[in-house]
């Protein structure tokens, strides 16, 4: 599986629109700069965290991306979902991630199911299509910090358990799938995915004052302005009646080529989530390595969905 080369780069500049680029991600303060145009409504919205323990959520995760190519349009569709829980932790909170379940790639040339795949398929393919569903452990403060990641190990004895299953494995093959695994599954791969997710869902907006309405304001670094959209009182899911939830949008666009798009939809008084959507664009020319000029026609998107437990 083959995704976009601006796969992170859409989430960055999103937080660039808002609190600059200098920094660290988990600690920003996100107020709009000086506004160019706005339609506001002299109402803000404080953002606190305050994740209970015992909240307990089954998510649903996608990403998919959209490629054309010489040959036509390639999409492809990566699906899984995981049972999330909070227990105490000495720091704060442990977010426990567990009972994952992974869907088969599709693409357009079809799908291919992990348990179905050649080992050497396996290996040959983007750790996202056999592993991706395996998220570790979040610590978090008090303040909503994301402290570290844990339960690591077990991970990776997962994977290893997965991709083992119903094949005949020569000492060589296993120890190759093995450093397969130490590599698609390391702590470094791991941490970057949840510090991506943990900014996107929590981190970068505690402690915020969001005017609500709409605002264009531009970039922290001075390039093309971007726009962000906060809407109080929504319902937080499709069956939610109390409409206590806010929603949040952004959309900036850092370069001509460029559109980034983020909205999440989370309870202000706790910063529990509903839903996160993160979209990248990027249409234009790049150089390749051998001089030529290619045109450049991609779109991606991930989200996460939460379903909460009755009580949470």
């Amino acid at each position: 599986m083959t995704l976009l080369p601006t796969r992170w780069l859409g989430w960055t500049a999103a937080l660039c629109l808002l609190g600059g680029c200098a920094g660290s991600a988990g600690s920003p303060q996100p107020k709009a700069a000086t506004p160019g145009t706005s339609a506001l409504t002299g109402e803000s919205i404080d953002l606190h965290f305050a994740w209970p323990v015992g909240l307990t959520a089954r998510v649903e995760y996608e990403e998919n991306g959209e490629f054309k190519t010489p040959q036509g349009v390639q999409t492809i569709v990566f699906r899984s979902s995981h049972r999330m829980r909070v227990e105490q932790a000495d720091e704060g909170i442990r977010v426990i991630r567990d009972e994952f379940s992974l869907e088969p790639v599709t693409s357009a040339e079809g799908a291919r199911s992990p348990g179905n795949a050649a080992q050497q398929d396996a290996l040959e393919t983007e750790p996202d299509a056999q592993v991706g569903d395996l998220l570790p452990d979040l610590i978090v403060d008090r303040t909503g910090k994301l402290v570290r990641i844990a339960g690591t190990d077990r991970l990776r004895a997962d994977a290893l358990e997965r991709m083992s299953k119903g094949t005949e494995q020569s000492p060589e093959s296993r120890a190759r799938l093995e450093r397969w695994i130490a590599h698609a599954v390391s702590d470094a791969e791991l941490t970057q995915r949840a510090t991506r997710d943990w900014s996107a869902l929590v981190s970068f907006w505690v402690g915020a004052q969001l005017d609500v309405g709409v605002t264009s304001a531009p970039l922290a670094s001075g390039g093309a302005s971007g726009q962000i959209s906060v809407t109080p009182r929504v319902p937080c899911d499709a069956g939610d009646r109390s409409a206590t939830c806010v929603r949040i949008e952004l959309e900036s666009h850092p370069a001509p080529e460029l559109r980034h798009t983020v909205l999440l939809v989370t309870e202000p008084d706790r910063l529990v989530p509903h839903e996160v959507r993160v979209g990248n664009e990027i249409h234009g020319r790049m150089t390749r390595p051998d001089g030529k000029q290619e045109n450049i026609d991609q779109r991606s998107a991930w989200s996460y969905h939460f379903s909460y437990s009755s009580g949470s």
